[in-house]
């Protein structure tokens, strides 16, 4: 899946919507930064899904929805540190997004 942001194509690694918002973001990496960009700020370029994305079905107090790859859907501990940018989840997050 790909999108549009600030003219660039980015390759999406996830998708969520946080508790208590009603937009969709997008999990991307921008100049050497993971994030989560609203989809106010986005163009869907490629709106297909990868055949090998995971759902999120855990209640949960970050969200109500995420899918994305096996280890950000799966592992809580993962989807914490790809938000505090520990250096272990980024090096996973960088080899699968490599990988596509």
């Amino acid at each position: 899946m790909k999108i549009r942001y600030k003219n660039i194509d980015y390759l999406v690694m996830g998708i969520c919507y946080f508790k208590n918002n009603k937009e969709s973001h997008y999990l991307i990496e921008e100049e050497k930064k993971i994030k989560w960009i609203s989809e106010t700020f986005i163009e869907v370029e490629k709106s297909k899904m990868p055949f090998n994305w995971s759902l999120s079905l855990v209640n949960n107090s970050k969200y109500d929805f995420l899918c994305g790859y096996y280890e950000l859907c799966n592992l809580p501990e993962h989807f914490e540190g790809i938000m505090l940018g520990n250096k272990k989840d980024l090096e996973i997050f960088l080899k699968k997004e490599r990988k596509n």
